[in-house]
């Protein structure tokens, strides 16, 4: 599923869209009903399992969408990340697409901490 719907027409046609968590409740949940589902879901090609596309449904696209364009993190940056869920730790790895100086994690939950460090956070 896309985290981005277009209304069934179009941007410009259907005057705008919206995204799943933001004019939406978002997907984390057990069961989600998609409005326009027919223009937002895709089928998962045959032979990719599940835990091959979860990621790919709403934590690395909250995490690129809330965290890098929203947080308008750009090249050089010193960026901090508070929190090492699923999230958290997606936003680490893709906001190193944008070349950050440091990224600084901050949590209380020392394993997750560690899963931050090996991708090449700071931690705090």
């Amino acid at each position: 599923m896309s985290p981005m719907s277009s209304w069934g027409n179009g941007q410009c046609i259907g005057g705008g869209g919206w995204i799943l968590g933001h004019r939406v409740d978002g997907t984390q949940a057990q069961y989600v009903r998609v409005p326009y589902a027919d223009n937002s879901t895709y089928p998962v090609p045959f032979g990719v399992k599940d835990d091959r596309m979860i990621l790919l449904a709403d934590i690395m696209p909250t995490a690129y969408e809330v965290g890098v364009v929203n947080g308008c993190v750009r090249l050089g940056d010193v960026i901090a990340i508070v929190g090492t869920g699923p999230v958290g730790l997606a936003a680490v790895q893709i906001s190193k697409l944008m070349t950050p100086r440091h990224i600084v994690v901050i949590d209380t939950a020392e394993r997750r901490l560690r899963v931050a460090r090996n991708l090449r956070a700071l931690s705090r």
